[in-house]
């Protein structure tokens, strides 16, 4: 309209020479905006950066129509070239100014042209209909076929409380109460690739529920599956991506009810991936609390994060991934007494010399002692359950008391993080890992 209206307002003769030439300029323009934005909205998803996506797509598109469009106007050229010398031969060069001028949206003017960017425009809208729906049910039968064929190949064991939550999901019907219900999820990205593996589970309304797990365990195509799937639980998902969450242009307020009108209000449930990713402490704290809130309320969260202090906090109930498979599920509690390797034992003394001296006799007095580190005069250790009982470690923390000056001691639990950093580890073994999903344990050598 911009472009029109200047070309109007200038008296520009090549567009604006009758009412015609300006109606046809204008439906030339709509239809080439319609399928420009189209075509542009399918290609960029083929890019994860937006400007490289924008300066592609802008800059291919208009050498690509910088070229057709010289080498129509050559040809349109030439033609007319060839009709003048006809006419010169025949010395009757009178008949090209005497010759009516054909109307502008005539089918070998821009009526084709017009009929072609119609059809891109169809063109278009199939392609998004089938990206954006995917309705047709022969379009996945091959990602199925080589699906079921990975898991058909090899059966991991599991664990007896991922089987019980199996079981559980299984005997669920439709009338369920349960907001979520997950089962038998399984994705395949390639015909060797196999992202999620007969993933089941359950929430429960007013349940936190924690999905964990090292990079590329699957969490995220397990939410995405779950975001996507399922047609009928649109408008009743809400959903909370790790990056490219917000739209910088707009202001708070407006992205909120952006995501609202897209997502339907209110939520059944809520699946935050790492909603706190980058946050500072304070807007952590208050996430949480907004988080926490709606639980309160009645709805159910399903939420992924690499902070295990998140998890404690939020959580009623958390499962950890590997390779895309539940490894375990349960309480916070429940996976702490069950898979928990042993106790952690804190002791301040008077000088950083008697914290090696408690070191070593600690060491001595209890079996399967990994002394963690030693910081100033307080020194941290793990302790093994399968030898040493609590009452052992009160007993040995007594005798330190006698030789040492203990100023103060803490013996506590495995903490959530110890958990699943054991568990994978054990998956991990044997294998490379990259940097940022191993776990670094410093040791202190005692001896003189």
């Amino acid at each position: 309209m911009a472009v029109l209206l200047i070309y109007v307002s200038f008296g520009v003769q090549e567009f604006c020479f009758n009412a015609g030439a300006v109606f046809s300029f204008f439906f030339v323009f709509m239809l080439y905006g319609i399928v420009g934005v189209l075509w542009a909205y399918i290609l960029q998803r083929k890019f994860d950066v937006p400007a490289l996506s924008f300066v592609l797509i802008a800059v291919g598109t208009f050498f690509v129509g910088i070229v057709t469009t010289l080498t129509v106007l050559i040809i349109e050229k030439l033609m007319r070239e060839i009709g003048k010398s006809y006419l010169r031969e025949l010395d009757r060069m009178d008949l090209v100014s005497s010759m009516p001028l054909p109307t502008l949206l005539e089918w070998d003017l821009m009526g084709i042209h017009c009929f072609c960017l119609f059809i891109h425009a169809l063109i278009a809208l199939v392609v998004l209909f089938i990206l954006e729906k995917e309705p047709f049910g022969f379009l996945r039968k091959w990602e199925q076929l080589y699906t079921q064929r990975l898991l058909d190949s090899g059966h991991d064991a599991v664990s007896d409380d991922v089987s019980a939550e199996k079981k559980k999901v299984g005997e669920l019907d439709s009338s369920s109460d349960s907001p979520l219900v997950v089962r038998d999820l399984s994705k395949a990205y390639s015909k060797k690739m196999l992202a999620v593996r007969n993933v089941s589970f359950a929430v429960e309304r007013s349940e936190c529920f924690g999905l964990l797990g090292l990079n590329g365990a699957g969490k995220t195509t397990t939410f995405a599956i779950i975001r996507t799937g399922d047609r009928s639980s649109f408008k009743q998902v809400g959903y909370c991506p790790q990056f490219d969450a917000f739209n910088m242009k707009l202001t708070a307020v407006e992205n909120v009810q952006l995501f609202a009108r897209i997502h339907g209000i209110p939520e059944k449930h809520m699946q935050p991936d790492e909603p706190s990713a980058g946050m500072d402490p304070g807007s952590q704290q208050f996430l949480w609390k907004v988080i926490a809130r709606l639980r309160k309320a009645g709805k159910a969260v399903v939420i992924t994060s690499h902070s295990m202090e998140e998890c404690e906090v939020l959580c009623t109930r958390i499962a950890i991934m590997d390779r895309g498979q539940i490894r375990c599920i349960g309480s916070k509690q429940h996976l702490k007494s069950k898979f928990g390797q042993g106790h952690s034992l804190t002791v301040k003394l008077g000088s950083q010399s008697e914290a090696y001296a408690a070191g070593q006799f600690i060491s001595k007095q209890l079996q399967c002692v990994k002394i963690e580190s030693i910081h100033c005069s307080t020194i941290f250790l793990h302790i093994s359950v399968e030898h040493s009982t609590i009452a052992d470690i009160y007993r040995v923390v007594n005798q330190l008391k006698q030789r040492f000056s203990v100023e103060d001691f803490s013996l506590s639990q495995s903490t959530l993080a110890e958990v699943f950093h054991s568990l994978a580890s054990e998956t991990t073994s044997g294998s490379s890992v990259s940097s940022r999903n191993t776990v670094s344990t410093t040791e202190t050598d005692l001896t003189d």
